[in-house]
């Protein structure tokens, strides 16, 4: 009888355990007095309408938890403290409702994604909108794209650029600005068209194609020599790791042209290349036909003529225009390669007139 009630204690126990356990992640992802924190995100816990506290689960981090709000939220290296809740069960207390509160925001951005259209597999830009209740901590990518930036030819386009940032400091990205992402994407909007309009568009394919390469040129360049990103992270806590162009489209009639004229001349160098490599390639079978015929005499002399008769008549609609005396010139060829060195040529018989009397003279006989 004991036992039962202690098994019966027991199993008791671990049911409420588990209703408790079951509850309070219920509550958490209801955000009803605790949360549930993403790893390298952060939530703004609000005391009414007023800035409270962050909650984390970033591995690695801490915030700084020291000054003002505007420096005690900073991220930094190193491993911070957890609570029970934080540890075991991978949740964080928020406070009593409805006093305490996760603070949500709406947020519009770009990214790329991968379509596959005709069988070719392309990246193009989806936009979203959605109502976020954190902000993230390590690095993601947001694509824009600014539209009409004239080059120094004035060539109107359309340039598409990505930029990967993270907050360093949600506290000035939530409470600093009024949106972070869109006040980041006008400060390097302004600084796109200042580029682009300093640049022909030669000179940005070139500089790009470099910049994506490795080396640090470009509006990379141009943007960390404007202070633009220094700007970001001391007034917005957003820390911007790169900013790439990923796309330069022609904007209007202008811009058509001089992409058509540009292939034309493209595929104008590509034509002068092949055919410099094909004259150049039958220069030098000419050079090798004739050095054999110079070692080889008129036995080679022949070969290539055959060679050629035959290439001749290998092609479509081919017309032989032959010498009448074409038996006589291979038959002297033949017996000149025949004929002895030594024996002479058979000398030509000359035709002899018959003597003829003149008018007024005697002939033979004649009185």
């Amino acid at each position: 009888m004991v036992g039962v009630i202690v098994g019966l204690i027991i199993g008791g126990a671990i049911l409420v355990a588990t209703l408790l356990w079951l509850l309070i992640y219920w509550l958490a992802s209801q955000d009803i007095f605790f949360t549930i924190v993403r790893e390298a995100e952060a939530k703004a816990v609000m005391r009414g309408d007023s800035f409270c506290k962050f909650v984390t689960s970033h591995a690695g981090h801490h915030f700084k938890k020291s000054g003002t709000d505007r420096e005690r939220w900073q991220v930094e290296d190193g491993d911070r403290k957890q609570s029970q809740l934080e540890k075991w069960l991978g949740i964080a207390l928020i406070g009593v409702p409805p006093f305490y509160k996760i603070y949500c925001y709406t947020q519009s951005w770009a990214s790329r994604v991968q379509e596959t259209k005709d069988g070719i597999t392309v990246f193009v830009s989806k936009q979203e909108k959605k109502d976020l209740d954190s902000i993230f901590l390590r690095d993601d990518v947001y694509v824009n794209t600014v539209a009409n930036t004239e080059t120094v030819e004035r060539i109107p386009l359309n340039t598409t650029y990505i930029m990967r940032a993270r907050s360093v400091n949600p506290y000035l990205s939530l409470f600093g600005v009024q949106h972070w992402l869109e006040a980041a994407h006008g400060l390097i909007d302004q600084t796109v068209r200042d580029y682009i309009g300093t640049r022909t568009f030669e000179q940005l394919v070139s500089e790009e194609a470099r910049a994506e390469s490795g080396v640090k040129e470009g509006l990379w360049n141009w943007l960390t020599g404007s202070e633009i990103i220094d700007k970001l992270k001391t007034e917005y806590g957003i820390k911007v790791s790169s900013v790439d162009i990923t796309e330069i489209d022609p904007a209007g009639e202008l811009a058509r042209d001089f992409v058509e004229a540009s292939t034309r001349k493209y595929v104008a160098e590509q034509e002068k290349i092949r055919l410099k490599i094909e004259a150049e390639g039958r220069a030098e079978a000419i050079q090798a036909e004739v050095k054999a015929i110079k070692e080889g005499g008129a036995a080679a002399m022949l070969a290539v003529q055959s060679r050629t008769l035959t290439a001749i008549g290998a092609g479509a609609s081919t017309k032989f225009i032959m010498p009448t005396n074409l038996a006589d010139m291979f038959g002297g060829l033949v017996g000149g390669l025949a004929q002895k060195p030594n024996t002479p040529p058979e000398p030509d018989k000359k035709y002899k007139p018959t003597r003829r009397g003149t008018r007024g003279g005697k002939g033979k006989g004649g009185k």
